[in-house]
Formats: C-alpha cells, structure tokens, sequence
C-alpha cells in the first residue's frame, strides 16, 4: 500500500534543484518565529562549522532551552515535509548541512517577500 504522508518517511534531503525544495524551504521558514530565523541566519553565516548550542543561544540572544526548543520544532517542520533534518544536531552542537546552506538561504529570500 502506498503511504502519501510524507511524514511517514521523511527521507528527502534539502539540496538544490530538488522536486519541491524551493517552496518546501520557503514553507518552512515562513512558520518560523523569531529565534528559529535567527538560527538559521547565523547557521547559514557559519556553513561546514558546528557550532555550540550556547555559542548559537548567545549569537541568537536567547536562552538555551528556547533555541533548543526551536532546533526541534525547525526539524518537525522538515519531517512534516517529508525531509531529513534541516538543522543537524551533533555532540558538540548543531550545523546545517553543506548542501541545505544554500537552500536555506534563497529559502529566507523567497520567505521575506
């Protein structure tokens, strides 16, 4: 049988040129407060770094718990979507991948007009 809920099997990856990424990365963002935008404006200013969530929380000014908080809810978004995660988190902080940077960026582009 097959399942239409991307959610089910979130295995697409943001990449450029991707079915539907464009509207999808713009979708996204557009239902992002403000710290969730702050994140990804900073991660998308430190591509192939990952960066520390208290350096991020501080960059961002707003406490841990609230830019972790938003990190989860930025990755449910992408899972609703049908993706992989957008902010990737790792034991010493979170990154986007290099291939979601650019994404990311015309996404806050198309997001804002």
């Amino acid at each position: 049988m097959f399942d239409e809920n991307p959610a089910n099997n979130p295995t697409q990856v943001w990449e450029v040129g991707g079915r539907d990424v464009d509207f999808d990365a713009r979708a996204l963002l557009r239902k992002l407060d403000a710290t969730g935008l702050g994140i990804i404006r900073y991660l998308i200013d430190h591509p192939d770094r990952t960066c520390p969530v208290q350096d991020l929380a501080a960059a961002v000014d707003r406490p841990v718990t609230e830019v972790e908080d938003a990190v989860a809810w930025i990755n449910t978004l992408a899972e609703a979507l049908g993706y992989q995660n957008l902010v990737v988190r790792a034991a010493s902080g979170v990154h986007l991948p290099a291939a979601a940077v650019e994404v990311a960026r015309q996404g806050l582009i198309d997001a804002q007009r």
